[in-house]
């Protein structure tokens, strides 16, 4: 992939040997911005790795937020129930098992490095690059009349990390190795050819 350079105020995301490795979750947006990011539901406190000793917990969403139309909270209390009767040992993820992750989803994805591919074409996205270059932030809003009875408003931030752009192979080795009944990984019915 070779370096575009930066064209009056659009910078430079994309260079040989450069991604973008997340750093953390959605978060809020600025006061005054609208609804931020759906929550973790209050009667199921999360605990990670990175909060201490205790047991890791898994996310639960908040299926009370008024923001939810009716059968996007259902669909959510779906998975949910899933996991909280042990059905499943982790919420459904797309990423986690080889689907597309959809958008805004799609950057949250914390394993491997996001690259871009600029072309001359113009194209606005709500990107900007921290001032000492080394973190990326996406200010990304999601409008969706159908699932939400407002747009959500989040932050995405990751920081730069030399890696080179390498193919991700997801489904080979992609077992549930440790015992969480995860939903199945898609298998085509009939041969490409």
């Amino acid at each position: 992939m070779a370096e575009t350079p930066a064209t009056g105020t659009i910078p430079a995301l994309a260079a040989s040997g450069l991604g973008w490795i997340s750093a953390g979750g959605f978060l809020d947006p600025p006061p005054g911005t609208g609804h931020g990011p759906i929550k973790q539901h209050p009667a199921h406190p999360f605990h990670g790795n990175l909060d201490g000793p205790g047991q890791v917990t898994p996310t639960i969403g908040n299926i009370d937020d008024p923001v939810l139309k009716p059968w996007a909270a259902a669909q959510m209390q779906a998975s949910n129930e899933e996991v909280l009767s042990g059905q499943r040992g982790l919420p459904f993820s797309a990423q986690g098992r080889c689907y597309p992750g959809g958008v805004p989803g799609q950057l949250l994805y914390p394993i491997e490095p996001m690259y871009f591919i600029q072309t001359k074409e113009h194209v606005v996205e709500r990107y900007k690059v921290s001032a000492d270059g080394n973190m990326l932030e996406a200010s990304v809003t999601v409008e969706d009349p159908d699932a939400f009875n407002a747009p959500l408003h989040m932050i995405k931030r990751w920081r730069k990390a030399a890696n080179p752009g390498l193919e991700t192979v997801c489904a080979e080795n992609n077992g549930d190795h440790f015992s969480k009944n995860l939903f199945p990984i898609p298998e085509a019915k009939t041969p490409d050819f």
